[in-house]
C-alpha cells in the first residue's frame, strides 16, 4: 500500500511569495530608517551648562560638548565626549561610543552589546521623533537595585545647529540637567 501526499508545490510557491514580500518590506523599512538618520550624520561641537544643586555647589557647571554621528551598516554609531570644567580648567573628560541597529519600528534603534541593564554598560536604545534623536541608557546597580536613566536629546536646528538636553534620573528623581548648543563642523 502506498501513501500519497498532496502536492506541496502550491504551499512552497506561497511561502516563497510571502518571503519575497517580507524581504521587500524589510528593505523598505531599512531604507526609510537610513533616510531618517541622514540629517543627524556629522560632527557637532559646542558648550553646555549643567544645573543641579550638587553641580552648582562644586562649581562644575561648564561643559564642552562634542558628538559625531556616523552611518554604521544599516544603522548608526554615536560617539560623544563631554569635558567638565571648573573655572575654565578641565577636571573630567568622558567619552561614550554606541552602535545602533534598526528595529521593526522605523524610528527606534537598539544598541549593539548594550542589552543588559545589570551589566556595566547598561541597556541602551535610540529613538527619532522628527528633528530629535534621543539616546537612552538604563543602568541598574545589581547590589542595591537602584537605577540611573540617562537621556540625551539632540535636536537639529537648521542645517548647522544642534541643541542638547541631557537628563540623569536616579531612582525616579532628576539629578543632573545639561543644556547646550552645538554647531556642525
Amino acid at each position: 500500500m502506498s501513501l500519497s501526499y498532496p502536492s506541496l508545490r502550491p504551499v512552497g510557491a506561497l511561502a516563497l511569495g510571502v518571503a519575497v514580500l517580507l524581504a521587500a518590506n524589510l528593505l523598505a523599512v531599512t531604507g526609510s530608517q537610513a533616510e531618517s538618520l541622514k540629517p543627524f550624520f556629522g560632527h557637532f561641537s559646542g558648550e553646555g551648562v549643567a544645573n543641579s544643586e550638587q553641580v552648582v555647589e562644586l562649581g562644575l557647571k561648564e561643559r564642552d560638548l562634542d558628538v559625531v554621528i556616523e552611518p554604521a551598516g544599516d544603522g548608526m554609531t554615536v560617539n560623544w565626549t563631554t569635558v567638565v570644567r571648573r573655572d575654565g580648567e578641565a577636571v573630567k573628560r568622558s567619552t561614550t561610543t554606541i552602535e545602533f541597529k534598526p528595529t521593526d519600528d522605523p524610528n527606534v534603534f537598539k544598541a549593539v552589546g548594550r542589552d543588559e541593564p545589570l551589566g556595566i554598560s547598561g541597556y541602551s536604545w535610540a529613538a527619532i521623533d522628527g528633528h530629535k534623536l534621543t539616546v537612552y541608557i538604563l543602568a541598574v546597580d545589581a547590589r542595591t537595585g537602584s537605577y540611573n536613566l540617562h537621556s540625551y536629546e539632540r535636536t537639529l536646528k537648521g542645517a548647522t545647529g544642534m541643541e542638547l538636553k541631557f537628563l540623569r534620573i536616579k531612582n525616579g528623581k532628576p539629578k543632573v540637567i545639561v543644556q547646550g548648543t552645538l554647531k556642525r563642523k
